[in-house]
């Protein structure tokens, strides 16, 4: 928005604009929780734009890509973890060869590449932060371990929900119902019974 501003009002107002939106305690209250979610959604956004190019045209380059977007994924959020047999996926569906096993054979060297890469991408930050100083040796791989374990135990919980004033603990079928009723503008809803 600052550079929009800045295309109509001038350099000047642009900065002003910005220095307003992020002093202002909204965007402060929240900015932890906004680095992680926006650099997890940037990532999964790349990932998705650079598989449907590489479906297109497939090259190392873009293959190299999707592993980097990978590994700012787990890098914001280790649940980005779920991008690795969704990649596969994707290539095995996407492929044109026709044979079966060429094909999934095909999609597994793929992102067996991909995987290596993103991993050898987050093992090397943390080893570069090694070499400064900022952490120990081999804290890239006790990093990538600790995430496994807490993205297996995570899953393994039981989730509850709080919903109309009450806790239930395994959810409840009404939840996504009621919160699409009550968050969708009425507008929309209105709309959405007239289509």
């Amino acid at each position: 928005l600052a550079w929009l501003v800045m295309q109509v009002s001038g350099p000047v107002v642009g900065l002003i604009f910005l220095l307003l939106g992020t002093l202002d305690p909204g965007w402060i209250a929240q900015a932890r929780f906004g680095t992680t979610d926006i650099a997890h959604g940037l990532a999964f956004s790349l990932t998705s734009f650079l598989l449907f190019r590489f479906g297109h045209r497939p090259n190392w380059k873009q293959c190299l890509g999707i592993g980097a977007a990978i590994a700012l994924a787990l890098t914001a959020k280790f649940s980005g973890l779920l991008l690795l047999p969704l990649t596969f996926l994707v290539l095995l569906i996407a492929s044109p060869i026709e044979e079966k096993k060429k094909k999934a054979l095909s999609a597994l060297k793929i992102s067996s590449v991909i995987t290596a890469f993103a991993f050898g991408l987050i093992l090397i930050i943390f080893e570069l932060h090694a070499l400064l100083g900022k952490a120990s040796l081999g804290a890239g791989v006790q990093h990538l371990w600790h995430g496994f374990q807490s993205f297996l135990d995570m899953r393994g919980l039981e989730h509850g929900s709080y919903f109309m004033g009450s806790y239930h603990p395994g959810g409840s079928s009404l939840y996504f119902p009621v919160l699409f009723l009550s968050k969708t503008p009425l507008l929309i809803l209105v709309l959405l019974v007239g289509g």
